[in-house]
């Protein structure tokens, strides 16, 4: 076979757009974060943020640095309408790009009260643009163009699996080296940082010591241990299913709730298309099936009713 012909059998093959379920997914769950941080923070936004605000002395560029108290009221809507039309899948990768925009102004203008899953997300926010975050993409690309798209979606896809890994990895060797996880009592001093604890769950580990030792060294292991159990494919599913545990467990005990929900949603691309649509399909079938039981049930309800009348 020719030199060109392996070239193209090879761009053939790199050109389908892979894990397209998992992207699509990306996009709600961040959609909703980005709602939820424009939200959270309407009330208080021309303090926070605006022309006087507290942080409106930040070097770094950002479009709500505008001296104007209505145009900042105007960018600030815009953006959350930007990130309406992100979470229900409408505008493409101009929307997208909008949306990277409109948050990385938010995060120059907010140093001091995000959590961590901000800091992330906008690291794989250049990722996403590469990425088809709307399942437009065909699972069989013949133009020139769309093969192109194909590959770009596929590279953006390797590197946010890529950077997702490395967060866990590098979080797991930085922890090693920290002499409370060492020797065990890192999750119970976090606890007692009003910050990062919930005064209503927290105390289920602070009340016993051992919860934390074993939480702590099991967090190291698990971290250090995610790149290489996720390269199994059957362990695969598992492993995700633990990290979105262990990540409700960090919303739920230290009230980080963006940092665990972008977690989750730059886990679920490592999943493929095939998984979702086997599960998408058990769940239909399990729905079609307590249906028919309840037609049956009724029906056979109504045929007594009619014979003991």
């Amino acid at each position: 076979m020719k030199i060109g012909a392996w070239i193209d059998k090879a761009i053939d093959v790199i050109s389908v757009p892979r894990h397209q379920v998992g992207m699509k997914l990306v996009r709600i769950i961040i959609g909703v974060i980005l709602l939820y941080i424009y939200s959270v923070n309407y009330g208080q936004r021309f303090f926070l943020f605006g022309p006087d605000g507290v942080f409106s002395d930040s070097n770094l560029f950002s479009l709500f640095h505008v001296d104007s108290p209505l145009v900042f009221n105007i960018l600030y809507h815009v953006a959350i309408l930007a990130a309406l039309c992100f979470t229900i899948g409408w505008g493409g990768r101009i929307i997208v790009f909008i949306n990277f925009l409109f948050f990385w102004s938010w995060t120059s203008v907010s140093l001091l009260i995000g959590d961590g899953g901000d800091n992330l997300l906008r690291v794989m926010f250049p990722y996403l643009i590469l990425t088809d975050l709307f399942g437009k993409l065909d699972s069989k690309p013949t133009t020139l163009w769309k093969k192109a798209l194909g590959i770009l979606h596929n590279f953006g896809w390797m590197a946010v699996i890529l950077q997702i890994c490395y967060v866990y990895f590098t979080a797991g060797l930085m922890k090693i080296q920290g002499g409370m996880w060492q020797d065990g009592t890192a999750l119970y001093y976090i606890l007692q940082v009003d910050e990062f604890r919930n005064p209503l769950f927290s105390s289920l580990i602070v009340n016993h010591p051992w919860t934390s030792v074993a939480g702590s060294y099991v967090t190291i292991f698990f971290q250090i241990a995610f790149p290489f159990l996720i390269l199994y494919r059957r362990v695969k599913p598992f492993v995700i299913a633990v990290s979105i545990m262990f990540h409700l467990g960090i919303w739920v005990f230290m009230n980080l709730p963006s940092f665990s929900l972008v977690m989750i949603a730059f886990e679920l691309p490592l999943l493929s298309d095939g998984f979702y649509y086997k599960v998408a399909g058990m769940f239909r079938s399990r729905w079609s099936g307590l249906k028919r039981r309840f037609v049956l049930s009724t029906d056979k309800k109504q045929t007594v009713n009619r014979e003991v009348s």
